[in-house]
């Protein structure tokens, strides 16, 4: 008999995991406000459903197996675990590790914690800076400051700076690297190069990657450790950039 996965949200993370169910054989069930969402066109059946609109659950056909979230608003995250508590169905998420994950200062915090390589931040940071949200996806938001005049312009006297993640501005290659597991049992899957642009960010994903043999070891490392810390269950993505022959972790997804 075919698993079936309802897969939440029809975006990008949508997309990416109807696709991906159905490379693996499952048959998908797309939930999502918007019928036109882009994954609808690939899924094998689509339900409109706002779980923001009424205390209702999703009414399906066919009883999912297992659902997986593909989208980062908490009030919707919060609906998912209530209808998967309320049905009986195995849920493929982590709050916890997703609570540190989804948020960059508790992320840093705990990059700090565990004494992993990171950006220096801001006052420590020296010139250029990067200011990013602490609850924005990917470049949402994102400005760099090339000079301390400008940056005091945007933010005089400390003004705004709250709820911001400021660091120093790093430039080199990316790689990325994801480690499923459970608590004492976690495996490290293949490191992949990212590539970057002004215009959408990470628009590939390469591999084998460039990287070389001992900064694998290293990267693997680090997902290893932070795992553990963040008592992951499921699955994690990191990502690190090379400055100046260093690893230098920029955030985690889980």
């Amino acid at each position: 008999m075919t698993i079936c996965v309802a897969v939440v949200g029809g975006k990008l993370q949508g997309t990416e995991a109807v696709y991906l169910a159905r490379k693996a054989g499952f048959s998908t069930l797309l939930i999502d406000k918007n019928p036109e969402a882009p994954a609808s066109g690939l899924c094998d059946a689509f339900l409109a459903h706002d779980f923001l609109a009424g205390s209702g659950h999703p009414k399906s056909e066919k009883r999912p197996d297992f659902i997986l979230p593909a989208i980062e608003d908490d009030r919707v995250l919060a609906r998912v675990q209530a209808w998967a508590a309320a049905e009986g169905i195995p849920l493929a998420f982590d709050p916890q590790a997703y609570g540190v994950s989804s948020s960059k200062l508790r992320s840093d915090a705990l990059f700090g914690k565990l004494a992993l390589p990171m950006p220096l931040s801001w006052p420590r940071a020296e010139f250029p800076l990067v200011v990013k949200p602490d609850q924005a996806s990917g470049s949402q938001g994102v400005e760099i400051f090339r000079s301390r005049a400008e940056f005091e312009e945007k933010f005089p006297e400390d003004s705004g700076r709250s709820g911001l993640v400021i660091q120093e501005y790093l430039d080199g290659p990316s790689y990325s690297i994801e480690i499923i597991g459970n608590p004492g049992r976690y495996h490290t899957l293949q490191v992949t190069d990212l590539g970057m642009d002004a215009a959408y960010d990470c628009n590939r994903v390469t591999a084998p990657t460039r990287l070389a043999p001992d900064r694998i070891s290293a990267f693997r490392a680090m997902a290893e450790k932070l795992a553990e810390a963040l008592q992951l269950k499921g699955i994690m993505d990191l990502e690190v950039i090379l400055h100046r022959g260093e690893l230098k972790l920029l955030e985690i997804d889980a």
